[in-house]
This record gives structure tokens, sequence and C-alpha cells, in this order.
């Protein structure tokens, strides 16, 4: 973050389901850090940026626009539908995401 002008800050705790604040002028960014590409309940609503590295590549992306892209894709799956922390993940991100995803 800091080759675009960023000071992050990590955060001892998890702060509205951020890993780490990213700063930068009159913008300020919180964001998760993930093993791979995520969609969860417990983000929506929060405003939070999600990043992961996949094949050596930093990727981040909006949460919330992730969110209400994929609603179609995985409503009916068992993760998904769980009450508490439910979710999804991917192995590999889906190539219909790359529209919403910068890479780093």
């Amino acid at each position: 973050m800091a080759d675009y002008g960023y000071n992050s800050m990590r955060l001892n705790d998890d702060w509205q389901g951020a890993d780490f604040i990213a700063v930068k002028v009159d913008n300020m960014l919180k964001v998760q850090l993930k093993g791979r590409f995520t969609i969860n309940h417990n983000y929506k609503g929060k405003d939070i940026y999600v990043a992961f590295i996949e094949d050596d590549i930093i990727k981040l992306y909006k949460h919330g626009d992730a969110y209400q892209y994929v609603r179609k894709h995985i409503e009916l799956t068992e993760s998904w539908n769980k009450e508490i922390g439910g979710g999804h993940s991917w192995k590999k991100t889906p190539s219909y995401f790359k529209s919403i995803i910068s890479e780093l």
C-alpha cells in the first residue's frame, strides 16, 4: 500500500472487521486480510476492503461490491446459508470478479 501513497496502520484488535487501516490524504480504507478471495456475511455493511495474494499478486476489492455481485451465484450453497459467519471462498478467484478486483 505504501507504493500507492498509503500509510498503513496494523490494528491490535479486529476493528469493524478490519485488520489494518490504510490512509492517504482524505481517504481511509479498512482492510481485512485473507488467504484467498472471500465473501462473508460478517463484513456486510462495514465498508471493508479485502486484500489477499493469489499467484504472487496482491489483490484488493471492496467487499460490498463483491457481496452484491456474488449473491446470485452462491445463495444456495451450504457455506453461504450458515446463520452465523456464513460466507464463501474460492481456491482460485472466478474470472467474473475480475472487473471489481484491483491488482497491486
